[in-house]
């Protein structure tokens, strides 16, 4: 089976009520859906909630349950949740940390997992979106983790047919990713040219976009602390090499390494030689880690500086010093992307999506590497997750694609 001959096939989005609702096809990074006979997902009356997903081995659990016995869709109308073809989106297995009740404060209804993908509108009686258009999925708990969903004309974000030409599978990850790096970038503090930015988990996802966006669209260096791990020094300089040419990063440093003392004060030293000014630390830092990780960012950043959070990797709480509160004043702020979502109109969201495309179009920002597993391969796709061990990241993206209707 062809896959990328399979993803270039249009996706199911029909409207089906008065509210302008539209089917839309898509993937995404969790579970709703139950396999049927092993040739396509069909979706129950009752789809699981984000509450079911713990760990990988429990995601598995539900992907392979019982079959719904929704039958397959006959003529030119769908049955409502039958799956039918789809676009890729991205599975990140932090997510399953999110609490469900968190989630349950920004929507109020029974949750579907899955908040991310692609799809292709199929008929619409809306005003906006029309038959053949590509979108994005605009809204948060949407359960994207399936190949169609009936959801309102605003739930979606129109993209130009050139980004998939561009980026193909990869590109669903930018409204999150990319969408997540470009608010913490503009929404905190006011950078400017020959302003420095550090982070953590610089070899991440978010990592790789928040280096290429602030390196390209606000003129700024971005310091990326990584984990050497049990990486020999060949593998690890394969990861500066790839962050450095591939991210755009100003500098890519082990955090082990800056346990010494005199490798800190080079650091702070090659940190000042960024900026414009050759002397001024960062005044924003990103967290994704927490635990001795996040120390090192609140030691680096200036005097107010600000440190925005959002994420938790190491399982460890973020823990700052009462002097870098009283005598730095060092601001602690957190950042969740499906809170923006929901809070923002959607001319808001859809102005966000149009400069993160700008950004791939004019070759600026290229979204980051990833994975495609067709949906029935989720033991080889949740085998690689927990055991790929490689310096340079990719993302999981799964291909929904009902199979009797993609060969």
């Amino acid at each position: 089976m062809d896959f990328s001959r399979r993803m270039y096939q249009s996706t199911s989005l029909r409207v089906g009520s008065p509210r302008r609702a539209l089917f839309v096809g898509c993937s995404a990074s969790s579970s709703t859906g139950t396999p049927r006979d092993g040739t396509g997902w069909a979706l129950g009356p009752n789809p699981c909630r984000p509450s079911s997903f713990q760990s990988p081995r429990r995601l598995h659990n539900l992907l392979i349950g019982p079959s719904s016995s929704i039958p397959p869709s006959q003529g030119s109308t769908p049955r409502t949740g039958f799956c039918e073809r789809t676009y890729p989106s991205p599975y990140g297995s932090q997510k399953n940390s999110v609490r469900p009740s968190a989630k349950s404060q920004l929507l109020d209804e029974a949750l579907i997992a899955g908040s991310e993908g692609w799809g292709r509108v199929a008929s619409s009686n809306g005003s906006r979106l029309k038959e053949g258009s590509l979108v994005a999925i605009g809204r948060p708990g949407l359960g994207t983790l399936r190949s169609s969903l009936w959801a309102e004309e605003s739930s979606f974000l129109q993209l130009p047919e050139k980004i998939w030409e561009i980026s193909g599978p990869a590109g669903s990850t930018l409204t999150q990713l990319g969408g997540t790096a470009l608010r913490m970038l503009s929404d905190f503090v006011v950078l400017q040219p020959g302003d420095v930015v550090v982070q953590n988990a610089g070899n991440s996802g978010v990592g790789l976009m928040v280096s290429q966006i602030a390196t390209e669209l606000f003129g700024v260096s971005v310091v990326s602390l990584v984990r050497r791990g049990s990486k020999n020094q060949e593998e690890f300089n394969d990861l500066v090499i790839h962050l450095e040419e591939f991210g755009k990063a100003a500098l890519v440093v082990a955090e082990e390494d800056l346990k010494d003392k005199q490798a800190w004060k080079k650091f702070k030293s090659d940190i000042k030689e960024l900026s414009g000014s050759g002397h001024d630390l960062p005044k924003l830092a990103l967290n994704t880690v927490g635990g001795e990780s996040v120390k090192q960012l609140i030691r680096s950043v200036a005097k107010h500086g600000t440190v925005v959070t959002y994420g938790g990797m190491s399982g460890e709480p973020v823990v700052v010093g009462t002097p870098q509160l009283i005598f730095k004043d060092v601001q602690l702020r957190g950042y969740w992307q499906s809170r923006w979502m929901v809070q923002q109109s959607h001319d808001k969201k859809q102005e966000m999506v149009d400069t993160l495309v700008k950004l791939v179009l004019d070759g600026a920002v290229t979204c980051p590497p990833v994975n495609v597993f067709p949906i029935h391969a989720v033991q080889e796709a949740l085998h690689w997750v927990t055991t790929d061990r490689g310096g340079i990241r990719k993302k999981l993206i799964w291909d929904c694609a009902d199979q009797r209707r993609a060969d």
